[in-house]
Protein backbone atom coordinates (compact mmCIF):
# COMPACT_ATOMS: atom_id res chain seq x y z
CA UNK A 1 0.00 0.00 0.00
CA UNK A 2 2.83 2.21 0.80
CA UNK A 3 4.46 1.52 -2.27
CA UNK A 4 1.49 2.13 -4.35
CA UNK A 5 0.80 6.01 -2.77
CA UNK A 6 4.37 6.92 -3.42
CA UNK A 7 3.67 5.71 -7.00
CA UNK A 8 0.78 7.81 -6.97
CA UNK A 9 2.43 10.68 -5.73
CA UNK A 10 5.40 10.68 -8.17
CA UNK A 11 2.69 10.15 -10.91
CA UNK A 12 0.67 13.29 -9.92
CA UNK A 13 4.65 14.92 -9.59
CA UNK A 14 5.26 14.50 -13.13
CA UNK A 15 1.78 15.04 -14.51
CA UNK A 16 1.87 18.55 -12.33
CA UNK A 17 5.20 19.09 -13.25
CA UNK A 18 4.33 18.04 -17.29
CA UNK A 19 1.20 20.59 -16.95
CA UNK A 20 3.74 23.27 -15.28
CA UNK A 21 6.49 22.92 -18.07
CA UNK A 22 3.47 22.71 -21.64
CA UNK A 23 2.33 25.72 -19.17
CA UNK A 24 5.24 27.33 -19.44
CA UNK A 25 6.38 26.47 -23.04
CA UNK A 26 2.81 27.74 -23.90
CA UNK A 27 3.89 31.43 -22.07
CA UNK A 28 7.19 30.90 -24.17
CA UNK A 29 5.69 30.50 -27.28
CA UNK A 30 3.43 33.44 -26.88
CA UNK A 31 6.37 35.44 -26.01
CA UNK A 32 8.70 34.32 -28.73
CA UNK A 33 5.59 34.89 -31.06
CA UNK A 34 5.26 38.04 -29.68
CA UNK A 35 8.87 39.68 -30.01
CA UNK A 36 9.26 38.21 -32.97
CA UNK A 37 5.92 40.27 -33.94
CA UNK A 38 7.67 43.24 -32.23
CA UNK A 39 10.75 42.21 -33.58
CA UNK A 40 9.06 42.52 -37.40
CA UNK A 41 7.57 45.83 -37.10
CA UNK A 42 10.76 47.10 -36.06
CA UNK A 43 12.50 45.97 -38.52
CA UNK A 44 9.88 47.04 -41.43
CA UNK A 45 9.84 50.67 -39.66
CA UNK A 46 13.66 50.54 -39.60
CA UNK A 47 13.91 49.41 -43.27
CA UNK A 48 10.95 52.15 -44.01
CA UNK A 49 13.21 54.71 -42.55
CA UNK A 50 16.22 53.59 -44.48
CA UNK A 51 14.50 53.70 -47.51
CA UNK A 52 13.12 57.44 -46.65
CA UNK A 53 16.37 58.23 -46.03
CA UNK A 54 18.04 56.71 -48.71
CA UNK A 55 15.31 58.63 -50.89
CA UNK A 56 15.79 62.00 -49.42
CA UNK A 57 19.54 61.56 -49.83
CA UNK A 58 18.92 60.61 -53.49
CA UNK A 59 16.87 63.74 -53.60
CA UNK A 60 19.31 66.17 -52.03
CA UNK A 61 21.63 64.35 -54.64
CA UNK A 62 19.41 64.97 -57.76
CA UNK A 63 18.94 69.04 -56.25
CA UNK A 64 22.77 68.82 -55.66
CA UNK A 65 23.18 68.50 -59.12
CA UNK A 66 20.65 70.63 -60.80
CA UNK A 67 21.70 73.22 -58.62
CA UNK A 68 25.39 73.36 -59.57
CA UNK A 69 24.49 72.62 -63.52
CA UNK A 70 21.81 75.52 -63.24
CA UNK A 71 24.50 77.67 -61.48
CA UNK A 72 27.27 76.35 -64.17
CA UNK A 73 25.01 77.53 -66.33
CA UNK A 74 24.03 80.82 -65.35
CA UNK A 75 27.34 81.65 -64.78
CA UNK A 76 29.03 80.57 -67.72
CA UNK A 77 27.40 83.03 -70.54
CA UNK A 78 28.36 86.15 -68.52
CA UNK A 79 31.82 84.58 -67.49
CA UNK A 80 31.98 83.64 -71.99
CA UNK A 81 30.50 87.53 -72.48
CA UNK A 82 33.27 89.55 -70.57
CA UNK A 83 35.93 87.24 -71.44
CA UNK A 84 35.51 87.52 -75.15
CA UNK A 85 35.32 91.35 -74.70
CA UNK A 86 38.27 91.82 -72.03
CA UNK A 87 40.41 89.66 -75.31
CA UNK A 88 38.98 92.02 -77.75
CA UNK A 89 39.81 95.14 -75.67
CA UNK A 90 43.60 93.81 -74.82
CA UNK A 91 43.98 92.52 -78.06
CA UNK A 92 42.82 95.35 -80.26
CA UNK A 93 42.73 97.67 -78.25
CA UNK A 94 45.07 100.17 -80.88
CA UNK A 95 42.40 99.57 -83.62
CA UNK A 96 39.18 99.97 -81.93
CA UNK A 97 37.88 103.55 -82.09
CA UNK A 98 36.59 105.13 -78.86
CA UNK A 99 32.59 104.51 -80.08
CA UNK A 100 33.51 100.60 -80.12
CA UNK A 101 35.77 100.81 -76.95
CA UNK A 102 33.00 102.48 -74.80
CA UNK A 103 30.58 99.69 -76.55
CA UNK A 104 32.90 96.81 -75.15
CA UNK A 105 33.23 98.24 -71.87
CA UNK A 106 29.86 98.62 -71.13
CA UNK A 107 28.89 95.42 -72.27
CA UNK A 108 31.20 93.96 -69.71
CA UNK A 109 30.16 95.68 -67.14
CA UNK A 110 26.37 94.44 -67.81
CA UNK A 111 27.71 90.78 -67.97
CA UNK A 112 29.65 91.92 -64.48
CA UNK A 113 26.33 92.96 -62.91
CA UNK A 114 24.72 90.07 -64.28
CA UNK A 115 27.09 87.75 -62.22
CA UNK A 116 26.81 90.18 -58.96
CA UNK A 117 23.20 89.84 -59.19
CA UNK A 118 23.02 86.21 -59.37
CA UNK A 119 25.88 85.72 -56.41
CA UNK A 120 23.77 87.84 -54.22
CA UNK A 121 20.92 85.93 -54.70
CA UNK A 122 22.55 82.12 -54.36
CA UNK A 123 23.73 83.55 -50.88
CA UNK A 124 20.59 85.26 -49.70
CA UNK A 125 18.53 82.15 -50.68
CA UNK A 126 20.97 80.02 -49.36
CA UNK A 127 20.68 81.88 -45.70
CA UNK A 128 17.24 81.84 -45.94
CA UNK A 129 16.32 78.26 -46.94
CA UNK A 130 19.22 77.38 -43.78
CA UNK A 131 17.72 79.48 -41.60
CA UNK A 132 20.72 81.66 -40.89
CA UNK A 133 18.77 84.88 -42.30
CA UNK A 134 16.10 85.47 -38.87
CA UNK A 135 13.32 87.58 -38.67
CA UNK A 136 14.05 91.16 -37.38
CA UNK A 137 10.59 92.42 -36.65
CA UNK A 138 9.49 95.87 -35.66
CA UNK A 139 6.83 98.35 -36.89
CA UNK A 140 6.60 99.38 -40.69
CA UNK A 141 4.70 102.08 -42.54
CA UNK A 142 4.23 99.96 -45.61
CA UNK A 143 2.39 102.76 -47.29
CA UNK A 144 6.24 104.60 -47.41
CA UNK A 145 8.25 101.73 -48.69
CA UNK A 146 5.61 101.07 -51.25
CA UNK A 147 5.87 104.46 -52.17
CA UNK A 148 9.59 104.65 -52.21
CA UNK A 149 9.68 101.53 -54.28
CA UNK A 150 7.50 102.89 -56.75
CA UNK A 151 10.13 105.56 -57.14
CA UNK A 152 12.88 103.44 -57.77
CA UNK A 153 11.28 101.66 -60.68
CA UNK A 154 10.12 104.98 -62.45
CA UNK A 155 12.94 105.62 -64.62
CA UNK A 156 13.04 101.78 -65.80
CA UNK A 157 9.16 101.90 -66.59
CA UNK A 158 9.70 105.37 -68.10
CA UNK A 159 11.89 104.02 -70.67
CA UNK A 160 9.71 101.49 -71.55
CA UNK A 161 6.78 102.85 -71.79
CA UNK A 162 5.07 101.32 -69.10
CA UNK A 163 2.58 103.10 -66.65
CA UNK A 164 3.87 102.24 -62.65
CA UNK A 165 1.72 103.80 -60.25
CA UNK A 166 0.64 103.08 -56.55
CA UNK A 167 -2.77 103.20 -55.56
CA UNK A 168 -2.33 103.34 -51.47
CA UNK A 169 -5.62 104.88 -49.42
CA UNK A 170 -4.16 108.19 -46.66
CA UNK A 171 -4.87 106.40 -43.88
CA UNK A 172 -2.91 102.64 -43.98
CA UNK A 173 -2.20 101.20 -40.29
CA UNK A 174 1.70 99.79 -39.76
CA UNK A 175 2.46 96.11 -40.02
CA UNK A 176 4.51 94.25 -38.39
CA UNK A 177 7.40 92.84 -40.42
CA UNK A 178 11.44 92.71 -41.30
CA UNK A 179 11.70 95.79 -43.37
CA UNK A 180 15.02 94.76 -45.03
CA UNK A 181 13.24 91.50 -46.01
CA UNK A 182 9.88 92.93 -47.59
CA UNK A 183 11.96 95.54 -49.22
CA UNK A 184 13.24 92.85 -51.34
CA UNK A 185 9.88 90.99 -51.93
CA UNK A 186 8.56 94.09 -53.42
CA UNK A 187 11.77 95.00 -55.31
CA UNK A 188 11.65 91.14 -56.75
CA UNK A 189 7.82 91.55 -57.03
CA UNK A 190 7.61 94.82 -59.24
CA UNK A 191 10.55 94.29 -60.88
CA UNK A 192 9.25 90.87 -62.35
CA UNK A 193 6.26 92.90 -63.27
CA UNK A 194 8.20 95.72 -65.46
CA UNK A 195 10.17 92.83 -66.81
CA UNK A 196 7.34 91.29 -68.72
CA UNK A 197 5.27 94.31 -69.96
CA UNK A 198 5.74 95.94 -72.91
CA UNK A 199 5.38 99.76 -73.99
CA UNK A 200 1.71 100.89 -73.06
CA UNK A 201 1.38 97.92 -70.23
CA UNK A 202 0.43 98.91 -66.50
CA UNK A 203 1.76 98.21 -63.69
CA UNK A 204 -0.38 99.27 -60.24
CA UNK A 205 0.88 98.58 -56.73
CA UNK A 206 -1.97 98.91 -54.11
CA UNK A 207 -2.60 98.08 -50.47
CA UNK A 208 -5.86 97.91 -48.29
CA UNK A 209 -6.42 97.12 -44.52
CA UNK A 210 -8.21 93.56 -44.50
CA UNK A 211 -9.12 92.37 -41.16
CA UNK A 212 -6.22 92.40 -39.16
CA UNK A 213 -3.76 92.07 -42.09
CA UNK A 214 -2.41 94.74 -44.81
CA UNK A 215 -3.41 93.00 -48.38
CA UNK A 216 -0.40 94.00 -51.08
CA UNK A 217 -1.66 93.70 -54.80
CA UNK A 218 1.01 94.09 -57.72
CA UNK A 219 -1.14 93.79 -60.62
CA UNK A 220 0.53 94.32 -64.61
CA UNK A 221 -1.56 93.73 -67.75
CA UNK A 222 1.93 91.85 -69.02
CA UNK A 223 2.14 88.91 -71.03
CA UNK A 224 0.94 86.77 -68.42
CA UNK A 225 1.65 83.41 -66.96
CA UNK A 226 0.87 80.04 -68.77
CA UNK A 227 -1.06 77.74 -66.87
CA UNK A 228 1.06 74.83 -67.05
CA UNK A 229 3.97 77.40 -65.20
CA UNK A 230 2.25 78.24 -62.55
CA UNK A 231 3.04 75.49 -60.00
CA UNK A 232 6.36 75.74 -60.97
CA UNK A 233 7.21 79.88 -60.87
CA UNK A 234 8.62 79.55 -57.07
CA UNK A 235 10.90 77.29 -57.86
CA UNK A 236 14.66 78.46 -57.99
CA UNK A 237 15.95 78.78 -61.42
CA UNK A 238 12.67 78.44 -62.84
CA UNK A 239 12.39 81.18 -66.04
CA UNK A 240 9.23 80.20 -67.85
CA UNK A 241 9.02 79.37 -71.76
CA UNK A 242 9.21 83.33 -71.84
CA UNK A 243 12.85 84.38 -72.58
CA UNK A 244 13.91 86.99 -69.93
CA UNK A 245 17.01 87.72 -68.81
CA UNK A 246 17.33 87.11 -64.36
CA UNK A 247 18.76 84.60 -62.40
CA UNK A 248 15.40 82.49 -62.12
CA UNK A 249 15.81 83.26 -58.05
CA UNK A 250 13.83 86.28 -57.53
CA UNK A 251 10.54 84.35 -56.57
CA UNK A 252 12.13 81.78 -55.13
CA UNK A 253 13.16 84.11 -52.23
CA UNK A 254 9.59 85.76 -52.17
CA UNK A 255 8.34 82.85 -51.13
CA UNK A 256 10.74 81.92 -48.60
CA UNK A 257 10.69 85.70 -47.07
CA UNK A 258 6.33 85.62 -47.31
CA UNK A 259 6.60 81.86 -45.58
CA UNK A 260 8.76 83.29 -42.71
CA UNK A 261 6.15 86.18 -42.14
CA UNK A 262 3.66 83.61 -42.31
CA UNK A 263 2.04 85.56 -44.88
CA UNK A 264 -1.31 84.40 -47.33
CA UNK A 265 -0.23 84.75 -51.02
CA UNK A 266 -1.40 84.30 -54.13
CA UNK A 267 -0.54 84.70 -57.58
CA UNK A 268 -2.80 84.72 -60.26
CA UNK A 269 -1.96 85.05 -64.13
CA UNK A 270 -3.72 84.31 -67.42
CA UNK A 271 -1.22 84.10 -70.46
CA UNK A 272 -1.57 87.82 -72.64
CA UNK A 273 -3.74 88.88 -70.01
CA UNK A 274 -1.75 89.79 -67.07
CA UNK A 275 -0.77 89.18 -63.87
CA UNK A 276 -1.53 89.94 -60.21
CA UNK A 277 0.34 88.89 -57.07
CA UNK A 278 -0.98 89.18 -53.48
CA UNK A 279 0.49 88.87 -50.05
CA UNK A 280 -0.74 89.88 -46.48
CA UNK A 281 0.92 91.72 -43.45
CA UNK A 282 -0.03 91.69 -40.26
CA UNK A 283 -1.42 95.01 -38.96
CA UNK A 284 0.92 96.37 -36.02
CA UNK A 285 -0.48 95.23 -33.08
Amino acid sequence: VGALQVDERFDNFIMLARNDIFTNLGILIGLIAVIGVLMFFSVRTILARQIRVNQERAEVDTMRKELIANVSHDLRTPLASIQGYVETLLMKKNELDSERFDRYLKTTLRSTEKLRVLVDELFELSKLESKERQLIVEPLAIDDLIHDTVKSFKIEANEKGISLKAEIPKRLPQVNADIALIDRVLQNIIGNSIKFCSEGDTVVVSAIEQDKDVLISVQDTGVGIARNELPHIFERFHKGSTIKSGSGLGLAIVKNVLEMHGSIYQIESKENHGTTFTFTLPVLG
